[in-house]
């Protein structure tokens, strides 16, 4: 998403996770001489989710993670992401290792 000019905050407990994803989009921004921004945090995810505030976002991108959550903590990343979601409420579900929040550049 970053790439078509959507902004980017990634979540992930590994720290190497973060570094390669911080190194990957900084050359994606050289190459692409991209405006938009991308930013990876070292946190749970629901950790995350419970304690974000004042963010609003386009979209959620759950990756391969779901199917390893409890019932209970599917319900409150469900609960809060529609906190937090633009009025689109986009959530979707990656093949990835990395949860993402995105948002379009105006």
């Amino acid at each position: 998403f970053y790439q078509f000019g959507w902004n980017v905050l990634g979540v992930d407990l590994s720290k190497d996770a973060i570094d390669n994803a911080n190194n990957n989009f900084e050359k994606l921004k050289k190459e692409k001489k991209s405006l938009n921004n991308f930013n990876f945090i070292k946190k749970d995810m629901l950790q995350w989710l419970e304690n974000v505030e004042n963010e609003q976002f386009d979209a959620i991108i759950f990756p391969n993670i779901i199917e390893y959550l409890t019932e209970k903590e599917i319900e409150i990343a469900q609960k809060n992401n529609c906190e937090f979601l633009s009025l689109g409420k986009n959530i979707l579900r990656l093949e990835t290792d990395v949860i993402c929040a995105i948002s379009r550049v105006d």
